[in-house]
């Protein structure tokens, strides 16, 4: 149950991305299109920023008890792998439903 709660938003945000990015993609599309996807590709940039900043800062400054810092990055990494691994399965689907 754990797992759901901590990867769930992240393939949310992953799903978000990849569909974003397979759209941007086409051939058709008007300078406002264009804008509103540079606008959201900015967000999503500034978003995994700070949740690389977070993740950075709270690795710094957890506890100094044996292992804590290494379990915090661990869910980084796992976290980091999850996000790819959910962007590159909705970008695969996106791209076979959008010939």
């Amino acid at each position: 149950m754990a797992q759901v709660v901590l990867f769930y938003p992240v393939y949310k945000f992953a799903a978000y991305e990849a569909t974003r990015e397979v759209s941007s993609c086409s051939t058709s599309l008007s300078s406002q299109e264009v804008l509103g996807l540079r606008r959201k590709r900015v967000t999503g940039d500034i978003v995994k920023a700070g949740i690389f900043i977070f993740f950075l800062v709270f690795i710094l400054r957890a506890p100094q008890l044996p292992g804590a810092q290494f379990s915090i990055l661990f869910v980084f990494i796992l976290m980091t792998l999850c996000y790819f691994q959910c962007y590159n399965y909705v970008a695969k689907r996106q791209m076979k439903a959008n010939p």
